[in-house]
């Protein structure tokens, strides 16, 4: 069991270094600890929320507006490809 508990802990360092490596060590360790927020982007939420095919977009005064929904959990806004709003249910 130690010797699982160490590969473990080294997964999980190997897991966040990827992380820093493609978004910074601050959104790294909110992608890492699964917590959205604003300014992230699509691919960041993606690994955080997983993949919804309950998606829609449009233009606005803004620029593009994507709407993913988690259906009972959450809509998560992106305005110009960037997390702008998140509503939990």
């Amino acid at each position: 069991a130690e010797e699982q508990n160490k590969k473990s802990e080294i997964e999980q360092k190997e897991e966040l270094n990827r992380l820093v490596k493609k978004y910074g060590q601050n959104y790294a360790n909110l992608v890492y600890n699964k917590k959205g927020t604003i300014g992230m982007s699509k691919e960041m939420c993606q690994e955080i929320y997983g993949i919804t095919l309950n998606k829609e977009s449009f233009q606005d005064a803004k620029g593009e507006i994507e709407i993913w929904e988690y259906t009972g959990l959450l809509k998560l806004y992106f305005t110009n490809g960037k997390l702008s709003k998140i509503i939990k249910y």
